[in-house]
């Protein structure tokens, strides 16, 4: 999402581009009432008015754009430190960090017995020789092959069942200030996200008394706004075995 220092750049950027563009359209206007024989130092042509035409209407869309998404951001920034969205995603935070943090200790354990049992099985495969891996008539060619298959599902199994650990493994950050990192960014983007849905549907929001975390860490209630009212509801979602409990927040207009 775009910052609103970003566009107020982008604003300003524009602003300039088009004051050059009609700079330059004056000029070419000025020429063109002499169909361009008087008062046209930069040879300018009919080309030049139809692209430079071009240009400031494109310029022109761009700039209103950028000012309805300032004023977008603006009416959201309004709406900002709803007490009972930030306590939600706190909270929501806390738990994902002491997940994370108990299963890197679990992986460890894991990886472990893993690694001991890949020694075991890469010791079994090198006693059967190196004839056994390409020469179907080694007597250990089947043996072989059905213990690198067994091999080569537990890796798969393992990969699997940790992708959830391993995605903070291997960064210039530890592993605890990695994870720290990309739970707290997740967490600016749920934020925003309610927001984005929440200032969709009411516009600024003038009050959010009614909306209150529950003893799960819910979030419910309704929330109003200049343009209307909206129930939000959470919901819990267990992932598959070892994901991280999640919420799932349903917001909708209230009639």
């Amino acid at each position: 999402m775009a910052s609103v220092e970003y566009i107020q750049k982008r604003i300003a950027g524009k602003r300039a581009e088009l004051e050059k563009l009609n700079k330059k359209m004056e000029r070419v206007l000025k020429a063109k009432e002499s169909n361009y024989e008087l008062n046209n130092p930069y040879s300018y042509s009919d080309y030049d008015f139809r692209v430079t035409s071009r240009d400031i209407e494109l310029a022109q869309k761009a700039l209103a754009e950028y000012e309805a998404k300032l004023e977008e951001e603006n009416n959201k920034a309004a709406s900002r430190n709803v007490p009972a969205i930030t306590e939600f995603l706190d909270r929501w935070e806390q738990n994902c960090i002491e997940f994370y943090t108990s299963e890197f200790d679990r992986y460890l354990e894991a990886y472990k017995e893993y690694k001991a049992e890949y020694s075991r099985i890469n010791e079994e495969l090198k006693a059967f020789g190196y004839r056994a891996r390409w020469d179907k008539a080694d007597p250990n060619y089947a043996a072989y092959h059905e213990l690198e298959e067994v091999d080569d599902k537990q890796r798969k199994r393992f990969r699997q069942a940790w992708t959830h650990v391993t995605q903070f493994i291997g960064h210039e950050k530890s592993y605890d200030e990695y994870m720290r990192h990309v739970v707290a960014e997740e967490k600016k983007r749920k934020y925003d996200f309610i927001l984005d849905r929440v200032c969709s549907i009411v516009g600024t929001i003038t009050d959010a008394s009614n909306l209150s975390v529950g003893a799960k860490g819910d979030l419910n209630g309704y929330i109003i706004g200049t343009d209307g009212t909206a129930s939000v509801k959470t919901i819990g979602a267990g992932g598959y075995s070892i994901q991280c409990f999640h919420h799932r927040t349903l917001i909708h207009k209230m009639k």
